[in-house]
């Protein structure tokens, strides 16, 4: 198998950069709360948040590479991520370790699932518009994740690999078109790319070969491609502007 295209598609099951975006709907709610109502002072507290948190999951990232290098002639292919992250923790801390790694990963996985239970409650209470409809559906989404989180690691990542290979390609172009200035033509942009990359990860999930250029398609990122031509498709079509 591919490494890199290995590690892009682990990737995507870290939910990270999903979770990131959810993350921020919620920071920036809190902000506003405590009184960050203008665009510049909002943008500094979000810039600061995603910065540290960048930082620690840089570190974090840097440290489960280089403990998986270290032990690559240990372990073969056939050990599953669960028992390689706890046998080199055991190997390092003991029997101790266990717990620790246990709290560690409850803590990271606690962040990503606020935000998508946060963000996922509040669009669904907009569409209900019901008084306590948020509470409910909060309470709804923690039950039926705590039932689901008895499959086991290995079979929830089975499960959400094809559907995660759908939509991460086009958050992804979310997040890099989001980079760039905030005018007409670049929204347009990012509308088509989003789409270029929607079709094609589409594609590429059900089976089918989209190869254009053959080393993208190695690091499993051929999405790129379709991507950037409807964007740029999208960049020089004109707009009109309503004159009323």
């Amino acid at each position: 198998d591919n490494i890199v295209s290995y590690g892009v598609e682990s990737g995507y099951q870290a939910m990270d950069a999903m979770g990131s975006l959810l993350l921020t709907l919620v920071i920036v709610s809190s902000a506003m709360q405590k009184g960050y109502t203008d665009e510049k002072s909002r943008s500094k507290v979000v810039a600061a948040a995603a910065l540290i948190a960048g930082g620690i999951m840089f570190l974090v990232y840097l440290g489960l590479t280089f403990l998986g290098a270290t032990v690559s002639d240990i372990y073969d292919l056939g050990t599953t991520r669960v028992n390689l992250v706890i046998n080199i923790v055991h190997g390092l801390l003991g029997g101790s370790g266990r717990v620790i790694i246990a709290v560690v990963i409850a803590m990271a996985c606690l962040t990503t699932a606020i935000a998508l239970i946060s963000s996922a409650s509040t669009f669904f209470a907009s569409l209900i518009k019901k008084k306590g409809s948020y509470e409910v559906l909060v309470t709804v989404f923690c039950i039926f994740s705590c039932i689901i989180s008895t499959m086991g690691v290995e079979s929830i990542l089975n499960f959400a690999a094809p559907i995660l290979g759908i939509i991460y390609p086009p958050v992804l172009t979310l997040i890099i078109m989001g980079f760039l200035p905030r005018t007409d033509k670049v929204f347009m942009a990012t509308r088509f790319a989003f789409a270029g990359a929607l079709i094609a990860s589409i594609i590429e999930t059900a089976g089918s070969n989209l190869t254009v250029i053959p080393a993208l398609a190695n690091m499993g990122i051929n999405w790129i491609v379709p991507a950037f031509i409807l964007g740029l498709i999208g960049f020089f079509i004109p707009i009109r502007k309503n004159t009323n």
